[in-house]
């Protein structure tokens, strides 16, 4: 009787065995504490600690994640919003609800950067940019936008205060890669 529950129990668990690491680093002068939020309700995530200057901490996220780190607990500035699918990563920055904090997000594929708030409608997306499409602005041919994706699923970073990255990362070129 005890096995078949147990059994069911760790059938249940593998669903959400975390398949994906994020370190996150703060370089501001001030401490943060970063929020994890998840779009699907069957995801509970642990959440970071608060982070001092030159502090860093890892979060695990469970396989399928599709969400986002918040720069603060509220979740109503700057984020790194991540969907880890199909063996793969897609990742941007997003200022939707505002621009508060300048942070890259890095990958085995390149960077992703918004260091002030008048960043590149190529680099992340701008505040009230609802409908995720560059928020108007001229998207050279070929490009959706400030979406990433990366083939690599292996280190993930996002650093808050950042200072300016030297890799330009590959754009995502059609929805059809999503």
């Amino acid at each position: 009787m005890f096995f078949p529950i147990v059994a069911c129990l760790c059938l249940l668990a593998g669903n959400h065995v975390a398949a994906q690491s994020v370190k996150l680093v703060n370089r501001c002068e001030s401490d943060i504490a970063p929020r994890v939020e998840s779009s699907s309700a069957e995801f509970t995530v642990e959440q970071p600690v608060t982070l001092a200057h030159d502090e860093e901490t890892t979060v695990h996220l469970p396989k399928g994640f599709f969400g986002r780190i918040c720069s603060d607990q509220d979740c109503k500035g700057s984020m790194a919003e991540f969907s880890f699918a199909r063996e793969k990563v897609y990742y941007d920055i997003s200022n939707i609800l505002g621009y508060t904090i300048p942070h890259t997000i890095s990958t085995s594929c390149g960077i992703a950067s918004c260091l002030n708030s008048d960043c590149e409608c190529t680099e992340a997306f701008g505040p009230g940019d609802e409908g995720h499409h560059g928020g108007g602005c001229v998207i050279p041919a070929g490009r959706e936008g400030p979406l990433r994706v990366c083939d690599d699923m292996g280190s993930v970073t996002v650093t808050y205060c950042a200072s300016a990255p030297e890799v330009q990362p590959p754009l995502l070129t059609s929805h059809a890669e999503l």
